[in-house]
């Protein structure tokens, strides 16, 4: 007996197996086998009657005995059903990155991903994602929790990247499992990609890296939400290119992220009117008000060497103006007073309703 597609069947008194009498005819001669045993998977031919129709289509082959047929077509059966349960799973995971992604455009009055930038340890990652949890549940904000399993673009090689990528993801699913939360992390190279869609939520594009084709394409494969930070040194229009990397890769997930442009060597900041014109990648835009205030590698070490510092005072004045023109989403480290801020980001974002554009007449006034 023998099991082909889920269905078991009797074995046929008379299988036999086909072996190649001619060499010179071989690459002809295993095609129109090869198509039958597959015709008979799909039901389109019975076995018993395999032996004849091979016989007409493939006369310089031999027939002798056994099991070894039923054992080829078990085999390609076998494969069959693996290429299905491939595609039934990727299917399904698209399902749950689309469903996702509509929470999240429809969040109101925005969504946050918060987290530590990178991760300590298991504990501290648990913890914090139990905290950040129960602030957001309270005041009805759909989470996403973040932290990078590698930082690869620190400033010093020196400092403290993370715990890779085995073990960081790990932690991730971890979190995913404990608290019920979707989880985003960076990618920085694309043979991450495909390890890290398997378990993160949502797949971010680090600033530096967001024209980088390939890493975009292969982001954009694993069926994920990607989303994409601006870089310093990108006008907000790249985003739409950007943007359209993702798409034509066959995946409608992306949000893009503002996270501060270069102002002289060692400082950002943040053009409320970037926030409108990011709009025009027609996708979700999302605020990072902790990165956005970074100010790179503008501090000297003693010792010599630089690292980057950041205005952390600002970040009430950076989130309270990117909920005001209408953001989707709010990224940042979580604060100690982070429940006391999101209150007032919420109370701000149901009063200007900045996701709707304001149509009135914006001529000057002439009596």
């Amino acid at each position: 007996m023998y099991f082909a597609r889920g269905v078991r069947r009797a074995q046929p008194t008379t299988i036999h197996l086909i072996v190649l009498a001619d060499t010179a005819t071989r690459g002809v001669a295993i095609l129109s086998p090869l198509l039958l045993l597959l015709l008979h998977l799909l039901f389109l031919v019975p076995l018993a009657n395999l032996d004849s129709l091979l016989r007409s289509t493939s006369p310089e082959f031999t027939l002798v005995s056994g099991s070894a047929a039923a054992f080829l077509v078990f085999l390609v059966g076998v494969g069959l059903g693996a290429a299905a349960a491939a595609a039934a799973a990727a299917e399904a995971m698209d399902a749950s990155s689309v469903a996702l992604y509509g929470q999240l455009k429809a969040a109101q009055p925005f969504f946050l991903l918060a987290g530590p930038n990178v991760i300590e340890s298991e504990e501290h990652v648990l913890k914090m994602a139990k905290h950040i949890k129960g602030i957001t549940t309270k005041l009805g904000l759909p989470l996403v929790f973040k932290s990078s399993f590698d930082k690869a673009n620190r400033t010093s090689s020196k400092s403290f990247r993370g715990p890779g990528l085995e073990e960081g993801l790990k932690i991730l699913e971890k979190v995913k499992a404990t608290y019920d939360l979707p989880v985003v992390t960076d990618v920085h190279e694309s043979h991450q990609c495909e390890a890290v869609g398997r378990v993160a939520d949502i797949i971010q594009i680090p600033a530096f890296l967001c024209r980088q084709t390939d890493l975009l394409v292969a982001a954009a494969k694993t069926g994920k939400i990607i989303n994409i930070k601006k870089g310093q040194f990108c006008a907000p229009s790249v985003m739409a290119n950007s943007a359209e990397k993702i798409r034509l890769a066959g995946n409608q997930n992306v949000m893009v992220c503002e996270r501060g442009t270069m102002f002289g060597y060692n400082d950002l900041i943040v053009d409320p009117r970037n926030f409108e014109w990011l709009r025009e990648a027609n996708c979700p835009v999302v605020a990072d008000v902790t990165h956005a205030l970074q100010q790179p590698a503008g501090k000297k070490l003693d010792g010599g060497g630089v690292a980057s510092g950041g205005l952390r005072e600002l970040i009430p004045c950076i989130a309270r103006t990117s909920v005001a023109v209408g953001v989707d989403g709010i990224f940042m480290e979580p604060l100690r007073n982070l429940e006391e801020l999101l209150e007032e980001l919420i109370a701000i974002a149901r009063v200007t309703k900045g996701k709707k554009p304001l149509k009135i007449d914006l001529t000057p006034f002439k009596e």
